[in-house]
């Protein structure tokens, strides 16, 4: 039995690193635009780490969820095509 829970439970730590990369991939493929143009800003302390926290749970870079953020905001409004 514990042997099966090791199982179950290595096959969705794979499941999730495995849709981790498809998502890399497929941010990749959709934006062939090369990404070294820098932006720094200053935020507070609550909106870092509540950045910080929807990074992890997206398991994504805080830079790369913050481009999300702003790409699906610039989307939303009109100032990208979506």
């Amino acid at each position: 039995m514990l042997l099966d829970l090791v199982t179950i439970v290595s096959n969705c730590q794979y499941s999730q690193k495995r849709q981790h990369v498809n998502r890399i991939l497929l941010t990749m493929s959709n934006n062939s635009e090369r990404r070294d143009a820098p932006l720094g800003l200053r935020i507070t302390p609550t909106l870092k780490e509540a950045l910080e926290q929807a990074a992890r749970d997206d398991h994504r870079s805080v830079s790369s969820m913050a481009e999300r953020i702003i790409t699906e905001w610039l989307e939303s409004k009109g100032y990208l095509p979506s």
